[in-house]
């Protein structure tokens, strides 16, 4: 943060992902509102319906969620893994696709609440969007993002979201009938229990 404000005033030009990272700099390093653009993150809406045509999905009579992201702090992957212990349908499923160094502290998680059979950790994925375009709902629990490239591609997909208000700027996603937006805990899991299947 303190390089941030030492060099990106000399910046002729700065580009965001989204407005609240323009408000960001704006208001936290002090950067004339002239000199920060938004340009959002693109998306190959075409390519990504193309790789997600084989659906893969759990045989499982109960919801089946999917969250994609690096295995660390940020991503909040234990908050979901508290959630699938709290939901009221025991018989949903959580796939968890993605690897960092949070993996076997993870996997402890899972044993421990004893939701070996309700979650899985699968690794990385070459073709994530089969797993995406499967599920009933893409979960994204994170601490803190910018424009989630992950939430966009899974509208791509036709899958609903249910994200942290802490994502970011997805509240500027134009796209309320499938992307809902909660607070992390209990307004999370009350929107998993009531995903449709």
């Amino acid at each position: 943060k303190h390089l941030y404000k030492m060099l990106y005033p000399y910046a002729d030009r700065l580009i965001c992902s989204s407005k609240q990272m323009k408000d960001e700099f704006v208001n936290n390093y002090n950067i004339p509102s002239d000199k920060v653009h938004v340009l959002y993150n693109p998306v190959k809406v075409n390519e990504i319906r193309l790789k997600a045509k084989n659906i893969i999905r759990k045989d499982i009579i109960g919801q089946h969620f999917v969250t994609v992201g690096s295995l660390d702090y940020q991503k909040g992957i234990d908050r979901l893994i508290t959630y699938m212990n709290k939901l009221k349908n025991k018989s949903s499923h959580l796939t968890i696709i993605g690897r960092g160094h949070l993996k076997n502290d993870l996997q402890k998680m899972v044993d421990n609440y004893n939701l070996n059979d309700k979650v899985s950790i699968i690794g990385y994925c070459s073709n994530p969007y089969q797993w995406i375009a499967g599920a009933d709902a893409f979960l994204l629990s994170s601490r803190w993002e910018g424009m989630p490239n992950v939430v966009l591609e899974s509208l791509a997909c036709s899958t609903d979201v249910i994200a942290t208000t802490e994502c970011g700027g997805i509240s500027e996603i134009m796209n309320d009938r499938h992307l809902i937006i909660v607070k992390p805990g209990t307004e999370f899991v009350e929107a998993m229990d009531n995903v449709r299947i």
